[in-house]
């Protein structure tokens, strides 16, 4: 049960992933005068069901189309720099970010990344499959990359997330921060709410959320909740009722493989990060030669058929739930083809590499690709923290502070010493993460969420398919 003291806030604060946790550390750190904080998992930490607690490399970038993000990101890779409880997990090696020919979207980052005053690198126009390898050896293939676009940012890098985000779990609970993981004692199954005549309920439309029942029959009474719950916000509908298209659970396919030689380690050194935008991205390999790749010329769903008896945006496919099953460390092979095909048009001495650690990360990706960070419309102290659309990790330092800030939790904006946006910016984020937009309303289409890339259920694609078809659309 959250701790009531006289006085403050009582928040309780459901999932610790990227959201979940750097909310957590933000109150605990800054606001503990003002509010008291518990974080609930139903995972011991990290949750092997996390995207970000158990994986070895996410991209930190500042390259986006929209300035707002952006800037956002430009203080995120600030912090990464020089917080000392994310520094040493931060490798500033750069990226090259990368379109396939007819795409306005690198010119778009590159006018967003010169209005910021962010210099990047350019290569020889007339020959920029040449200038990449001359300046990164190991990147390009010179005939499938005819017509491509990209540049290199100095300022970009990667982040190991299962040490970044135990790192901050540290933090969290050496400053007093309460933590429950566990099964039985942090996986909420119900909300309690008090009706208008001071009874209480378990479900009700326009009522005041006042604490949260777990599977053991404990209720953790708080005036706020915030559900964190990243690709899982789908799994139980009474706890975020009427979410509907707003939020569609997805999954992305990653595989892993080792440079066993030293000097072929030695070789990769000083190589970036490789962003092949709707195709995939890979890392330069860590100190033990571990590289990965993250697949993005598809995405995968797993279906749930609505109670009215037509798919609905479905489920993510728990990871822990595979332990020991014959999926368990497999991702589909239509999957596993698609990673060698990107690596064989950017980096074709890996393109045979033996794979290990292969799985599907899921992510909870808005129409709009905007996050929803909200007070839930019809329960008072229910607020949603999710959304993060593929791009919320890179913001695990900071993106706390704005979440306090977006929900107004008491003593956040006002009173603490938390790092303040301006308001402007917090109108910005009160209107870009608001609930029910528009454009994230009714999507019946589970490829709108992706723009557009091909989107296939992972349990039917499981079994070995052709691959053909869907590389041929990309091309």
């Amino acid at each position: 049960m959250v701790s009531s003291t006289a006085g403050k806030h009582r928040v309780l604060i459901v999932g610790a992933g990227a959201f979940g946790v750097s909310t957590a550390l933000h109150l605990q750190k800054y606001c503990h005068q003002y509010v008291d904080v518990m974080l609930l998992d139903s995972q011991p930490f990290p949750s092997v069901d996390s995207a970000s607690g158990n994986d070895t490399s996410r991209q930190i970038r500042m390259d986006y189309t929209d300035p707002f993000y952006a800037e956002l990101a430009i203080e995120a890779i600030h912090a990464w720099s020089s917080d000392p409880i994310f520094k040493d997990h931060f490798k500033q090696c750069g990226r090259v970010g990368a379109v396939a020919p007819g795409s306005p979207y690198l010119q778009k980052c590159r006018e967003t990344m010169k209005a910021l005053g962010v210099n990047i690198v350019e290569f020889p126009e007339d020959n920029k499959v040449e200038g990449l390898k001359k300046k990164f050896p190991h990147l390009g293939n010179a005939q499938k990359l005819k017509g491509w676009d990209f540049y290199y940012n100095p300022y970009d890098g990667w982040a190991n997330p299962h040490d970044a985000i135990k790192s901050a779990m540290k933090e969290y609970q050496a400053v007093g921060g309460v933590f429950i993981g566990s099964p039985e004692k942090g996986l909420v199954v119900e909300n309690v709410l008090e009706l208008e005549d001071s009874t209480t309920a378990i479900r009700a439309a326009g009522a005041r959320i006042v604490g949260v029942r777990t599977a053991d029959g404990l209720v953790h009474c708080a005036d706020r909740v915030i559900y964190a719950t990243g690709s899982l916000a789908t799994y139980k509908t009474n706890l975020i009722p009427s979410l509907g298209t707003q939020i569609h659970p997805t999954g992305f396919a990653i595989a892993h493989w080792k440079l066993e030689d030293a000097a072929e380690v030695k070789s990769w050194q000083n190589h970036p990060v490789v962003d092949a935008y709707h195709h995939g991205y890979f890392f330069p390999p860590d100190p033990n030669g571990l590289m990965k790749l993250g697949l993005g010329i598809m995405a995968f769903t797993h279906d749930r058929t609505s109670k009215q008896g037509t798919p609905d945006v479905g489920i993510a496919r728990l990871n822990s739930a595979l332990v020991g099953s014959p999926d368990d460390g497999r991702i589909p092979t239509i999957a596993e083809n698609g990673i060698r095909w990107v690596l064989g048009q950017w980096a074709p001495s890996l393109a045979k590499k033996k794979f290990f650690s292969m799985k599907i990360c899921w992510d909870a990706m808005t129409p709009d690709g905007g996050w929803l960070i909200d007070d839930h419309p019809d329960i008072e102290g229910l607020s949603v923290a999710i959304g993060g659309s593929g791009h919320g990790f890179k913001f695990l330092p900071v993106v706390g502070q704005y979440i306090c800030e977006t929900l107004d939790i008491s003593g956040a904006a006002k009173e603490s010493e938390m790092p303040k946006s301006s308001d402007q910016r917090r109108d910005a984020m009160k209107e870009k993460w608001k609930w029910g937009r528009l454009a994230n309303l009714g999507v019946k289409d589970r490829r709108i969420p992706v723009q557009g890339r091909p989107i296939l259920d992972v349990v039917r694609y499981m079994p070995p398919v052709d691959i053909e078809g869907i590389l041929h659309s990309k091309i």
